[in-house]
């Protein structure tokens, strides 16, 4: 109740901005940076997306449980948030096209669908949990060298609770011992 309350104050602030905006004679959505927090939550009738380059952020849980199945960021997306696509069931791929991205928490948690994930780098962050639960995803292809990857700021338990076995990187690969 309190997520569909936030969301309809949220949607009738953008409604009055974008009214003022048009006013004056500017377009709002040169100004909007960042995929709001929560926004497409739960959403059933989004399948691909493709998150444009005015983009710098993507909000806590802006797609979580929503049904995409295909994303593409584009390359000026540097934080990609905590739960910002956790359960999306359905997504089976992700291409990150930013050279520097950090991708917070459980960012893409319980993505049980997910086999293809793409993240141009060099410069990447991966924060704990990132990837749990995502037993499909077995690859991460990295656009960065190994030297880059392994001076990244990785966390200790990228392949904890998933099947991430391999990272193919521009010059080779880096293969992850599984117990």
């Amino acid at each position: 109740m309190y997520l569909e309350a936030s969301m309809c104050m949220f949607k009738e602030n953008i409604a009055y901005i974008t009214k003022i905006f048009n006013e004056a004679g500017i377009s709002p959505i040169d100004y909007v940076t960042k995929v709001p927090s929560n926004y497409f939550y739960n959403n059933k009738d989004i399948k691909d997306i493709n998150i444009g380059s005015k983009f710098t952020r993507i909000g806590a849980g802006a797609f979580e449980n929503s049904s995409v199945e295909s994303i593409v960021i584009g390359e000026n997306v540097k934080f990609i948030e905590t739960e910002a696509f956790m359960r999306c069931n359905n997504l089976k791929r992700v291409i990150i096209k930013s050279p520097e991205t950090c991708l917070y928490e459980n960012c893409f948690e319980s993505c049980e669908s997910l086999e293809d994930f793409n993240i141009a780098g060099p410069k990447v962050t991966i924060k704990q949990g990132a990837f749990a639960g995502d037993y499909d995803l077995l690859n991460i292809t990295f656009g960065g060298t190994m030297h880059d990857w392994l001076y990244n700021d990785i966390d200790i338990g990228l392949c904890d609770h998933n099947n991430i076995s391999k990272i193919i990187c521009s010059d080779g690969e880096k293969i992850y011992a599984r117990n």
